[in-house]
């Protein structure tokens, strides 16, 4: 107790329970990432296949249902884990990887946030490989909405039961008092998301399936999966070793090895790049597939990518977000350049061997360091060899694919 002549002592912060809804906020920018969040939970769970079930979503009563087939969680996992916010052991050294090998992308601990983004309730339903029961718990995160209340004095059921929603291993959560109507452009966003969550070059989980399901949307239902990259008539497949060699492969061709041309060395890390490039005529269009699913799938898919060990970071490539500044490089050279609504590409790198380049707190997007800077530059670096190879197709004789290589000064590449 404090008295008037206490002068020194201790003290302890005492959340109250609206923190989680105040972290939740911050931390789960929209219903799209709030799922993303909860599909990225089921591949840190080793699951070979989690599915997305919509319920009558565009209206009141609708329910969502997370499904995985990965480990499952045990008394001790769900009270030692899952219910201590921040205190996930994944981020450790000790947890970088999951047993069967793969990355783990939840190190922040944000997946029950993100179920608080997308529903007033939460009924989770887990079973561990070889458990002769089934765990349920059930959390009401408004709840968590009053002044007065402690987080301490919040508490949430949980029971052992006979299994009723498993046959075998996995988890099921069961969202209800959906805080948003789902409506057609909510699952196209969420389906193109989801499509580009894993790189499409098998650089991510292996046998790591994501199927949509919707009574109401049987149009974006299905397993999730790439479009008309292949069809691109340009492409580059650039790589930088992370020291000072660069290795630069045009349509397929045998890669050309030369050294980093620009005055100053790279700090990114070892970097791999993939782009595509289209050509937006009608014609040019028509040659890849019906016009209007091609032009439908380049509003969606256009932008370059980031991936970190197989799986994206947000926001880099999502519509609008012209992280490199093509658009204004077109303004200046519209002939030649390429626009962000022409390019669909996939930088790659990974948390061991890109340590520099580093998440925001709130996951959206990495620190704008100078490591980050030599990314953007070595990406230009691979469009404009694109550009010089689309010049060459486009304009036989009138262009010579060398000089893109040969500009030493950079000075397109340079952010």
């Amino acid at each position: 107790m404090l008295t008037e002549t206490t002068r020194s002592g201790t003290a302890a912060f005492a959340p109250r329970a609206r923190l989680l809804k105040l972290i939740g906020a911050e931390l789960i920018s929209d219903e799209v990432v709030a799922l993303t969040e909860l599909v990225k939970n089921a591949h840190d769970a080793d699951a070979t296949c989690v599915t997305i079930q919509f319920f009558g979503v565009t209206g009141k009563g609708g329910e969502v249902l997370i499904r995985d087939d990965g480990h499952g969680m045990d008394l001790d996992t769900l009270m030692s884990r899952w219910m201590q916010p921040a205190g996930s052991t994944k981020g450790r050294d000790g947890r970088r990887f999951t047993s069967a090998g793969r990355r783990v992308l939840g190190e922040k601990g944000v997946g029950r946030f993100a179920a608080d983004k997308l529903a007033s309730r939460l009924e989770l339903v887990s079973r561990p490989a070889r458990a002769d029961s089934e765990i349920r718990a059930v959390f009401d995160w408004d709840e968590f909405e009053h002044d007065d209340r402690m987080l301490e004095d919040v508490r949430s059921r949980w029971e052992l039961r006979s299994p009723d929603w498993l046959d075998s291993q996995g988890t099921v959560l069961r969202l209800s008092g959906l805080r948003v109507l789902w409506n057609e452009r909510l699952f196209r966003r969420l389906s193109t998301r989801l499509s580009r969550l894993i790189s499409p070059f098998g650089t991510g989980a292996k046998g790591f399936r994501i199927v949509i399901e919707s009574d109401e949307f049987p149009d974006y239902a299905g397993e999730v999966a790439a479009g008309f990259l292949e069809q691109a008539p340009y492409q580059v497949e650039a790589a930088f070793d992370g020291g000072s060699s660069v290795s630069i492969a045009l349509n397929g061709e045998r890669p050309n090895q030369h050294a980093w041309p620009g005055n100053e060395p790279l700090r990114c890390g070892p970097v791999k790049v993939r782009l595509f490039a289209f050509d937006l005529e009608t014609d040019a269009i028509a040659r890849i597939g019906p016009r209007m699913e091609v032009r439908a799938w380049l509003r969606e898919w256009s932008g370059v990518a980031v991936y970190r060990d197989g799986f994206r970071v947000w926001p880099y490539g999502e519509p609008h977000d012209d992280w490199l500044r093509l658009d204004q490089r077109r303004v200046n050279n519209p002939v030649v350049r390429l626009s962000n609504n022409q390019v669909v590409g996939f930088v790659e790198i990974s948390a061991d061997r890109n340590p520099e380049l580093r998440d925001q707190t709130n996951r959206e997007g990495l620190i704008h360091n100078e490591p980050m800077l030599d990314l953007q530059r070595f990406v230009l670096h691979a469009m404009l060899a694109l550009e010089a190879r689309r010049q060459t197709l486009r304009h036989p004789g009138a262009w010579r694919p060398e000089a893109a290589v040969a500009d030493r000064t950079l000075r397109d590449s340079v952010v």
